[in-house]
C-alpha cells in the first residue's frame, strides 16, 4: 500500500545526459513517468552573438519552465540547475540563479527562487521535452543532466 509521502522516497535515477554539441541528440521523451526532475545545466550556449536567449521545458506538451541560454561569445561555462515538483496540483519550480562556476550554488543556495507553474491539468510527467524559446537561437553547446523519479 503506498501512502503519502511515498514518491520522496524513491530513488532519484540519471535518466538523460544530453550535450548540445552532439545535432543527433534527441530533446523529446514520450512514456516516462516522473513527479520529480532535476535538471543541471552547464555551457548552455546558443548560435548568436551578444543576446540571451533561453531554453523551454516542456511536461506534457505545456511549458512549465525556461533556463537561460548564453550568447556564443559568452561563459560556456555558466552553471544553473532547476528542480521541478508535482505535488499533485501543478508544477513547482526552484530554478537556481546561475553562476560561473558549481561552487557558488552552495553558498548562494539560500537566494532561490521559488516560482509557479499554475497551469492546472498537467498531470505526472509522461512526455518531457526541451526546445529553443525561439528557432532564431538555436543551442549550439553545453550539457545537461537530467535526474528524475
Amino acid at each position: 500500500m503506498q501512502t503519502e509521502g511515498d514518491e520522496d522516497m524513491k530513488e532519484w535515477q540519471l535518466f538523460k545526459t544530453i550535450d548540445f554539441s552532439n545535432e543527433d541528440e534527441q530533446l523529446e521523451f514520450a512514456g516516462v513517468d516522473f513527479s520529480d526532475i532535476f535538471i543541471i545545466a552547464t555551457g548552455l550556449c546558443h548560435t548568436r552573438e551578444s543576446v540571451n536567449s533561453g531554453m523551454s521545458i516542456k511536461i506534457n506538451d505545456n511549458a512549465v519552465a525556461m533556463m537561460s541560454t548564453q550568447p556564443v561569445n559568452g561563459s560556456n561555462s555558466r552553471n544553473q540547475q532547476l528542480l521541478l515538483r508535482y505535488n499533485g496540483l501543478f508544477w513547482e519550480q526552484t530554478l537556481m540563479p546561475q553562476s560561473n562556476n558549481e561552487s557558488a550554488y552552495y553558498t548562494s543556495y539560500s537566494n532561490k527562487q521559488a516560482p509557479y507553474s499554475a497551469m492546472l491539468n498537467v498531470g505526472k510527467c509522461e512526455k518531457l521535452a526541451l526546445s529553443e524559446s525561439s528557432a532564431s537561437y538555436p543551442i549550439s553547446s553545453g550539457t545537461l543532466k537530467i535526474y528524475a523519479r
